[in-house]
């Protein structure tokens, strides 16, 4: 099955972004708005850059998540600006081919994040202070339906997983958390 095998093939990749220095203040009880912030213009600049990559890339499946959308209504929510575009290309690097198979992949990691980020945002609601009215759009673009929208998402893959190679899909996928891991890495040494 494709799901199980970007789960197990990804592991590794995956767990480092868990400890990872740059995101381990989303955990903590002390997050301030300040290092929120400065995750949020991490995340940013890496999804605009895989965003743009894949985007001649198609797919039926019918709610993928919108990580540039979501992270600039949360700018907006906080009153501040998104990094500029030309921090995009130096923060991650996209040498794979931009076809359907590794597209898979990444959306296989854009479409997961949003299962930990649900759990992250309670925390961060939490700590900074957000009013009821204010919502975490990165970290819970779904709400309630999280778990759903994930559900039809392994069905997609069951559905597709005959025509798509799965070590194209896997690849790309571990280059989603790879570059990811860089980007952060690169936005926190310089920001």
């Amino acid at each position: 099955m494709l799901h199980n095998a970007l789960k197990t093939k990804t592991h590794e990749a995956h767990m480092r972004l868990h400890v990872h220095s740059f995101t381990q203040p989303l955990q903590s009880a002390t997050l301030t708005r300040v290092e929120y912030e400065r995750i949020l213009k991490g995340f940013y600049t890496y999804y605009s850059a895989l965003e743009h990559h894949y985007e001649g890339v198609k797919s039926d499946f019918g709610n993928i998540f919108d990580p540039v959308a979501a992270l600039e209504k949360d700018f907006q929510t906080l009153g501040i600006s998104p990094p500029k575009n030309n921090s995009f290309g130096k923060a991650v690097q996209t040498d794979l081919p931009a076809d359907f198979d590794h597209y898979i992949g990444y959306l296989y990691v854009k479409q997961g994040s949003t299962l930990g980020g649900q759990i992250m945002s309670k925390n961060i609601e939490r700590t900074i202070g957000l009013d009821r009215d204010k919502k975490v759009h990165f970290f819970n673009p779904y709400g309630k339906s999280t778990g759903p929208v994930w559900k039809s998402f392994l069905a997609y893959l069951e559905r597709i997983e005959d025509s798509v190679c799965m070590d194209s899909a896997i690849h790309g996928a571990n280059h989603a958390f790879s570059a990811m891991e860089q980007a952060l890495t690169k936005w926190k040494t310089n920001n």
